[in-house]
């Protein structure tokens, strides 16, 4: 069940950062730092949000190393699942979780 909830909170957080990634892109961002600021945010709203459903605290840092991964990946093209799932790895293996 706890991977079930996990999975359907982490599709749930793709679909968001799509629809966020949509609406941005249709409208004049002037700097590509203003949407990266954008993503990481939600990523950081995500990330915090599959925490506490998971009744985890992650070690600090981890949100940050995560979601700058996440944001670094998006912008070489990465699809936005492979993105969070390639980081998500990395920072399992970081903080040994």
């Amino acid at each position: 069940m706890k991977h079930l909830t996990s999975t359907l909170c982490s599709k749930r957080i793709i679909l968001y950062l799509m629809f966020c990634s949509v609406i941005f892109a249709n409208k004049s961002i002037s700097k590509d730092n203003d949407l990266n600021s954008i993503v990481k945010k939600m990523c950081l709203l995500g990330f915090n949000s599959e925490m506490k459903l998971a009744k985890i605290t992650p070690p600090v840092g981890m949100s940050e190393f995560t979601c700058n991964c996440f944001v670094k990946k998006v912008s070489y093209g990465y699809s936005l699942e492979l993105a969070q799932e390639e980081c998500k790895m990395q920072a399992t293996k970081k903080f040994n979780m």
